[in-house]
């Protein structure tokens, strides 16, 4: 293909993303139920207001570096709206 067919992307492993858990199911399996429950506890978050449909969008075997960087940036972003700024140990 000419350049101009072509565009590369950079993947990662899965691992990359910085998750605790990811709940997965299929439509009708328990999922709404089960966020809304843990969305009662005060601990637990969840990287959007609605189900993510983040994991559901991918069509390859792994993420691209960039969607990898923004979802964990996301995820960051959204801690610290929550707890707030963590201490810096000097």
């Amino acid at each position: 293909p000419s350049a101009d067919e072509f565009q590369a992307k950079e993947l990662l492993p899965w691992a990359d993303l910085q998750v605790d858990f990811v709940i997965g199911g299929c439509g009708n399996c328990g999922t709404t139920s089960l966020r809304k429950n843990l969305l009662r506890h005060r601990d637990v978050a969840f990287t959007s207001t609605v189900e993510d449909q983040w994991f559901w969008r991918h069509d390859r075997g792994l993420p691209y570096r960039s969607e990898v960087d923004s979802f964990n940036t996301a995820w960051v972003e959204k801690a610290q709206r929550l707890v707030g700024p963590q201490p810096t140990i000097r």
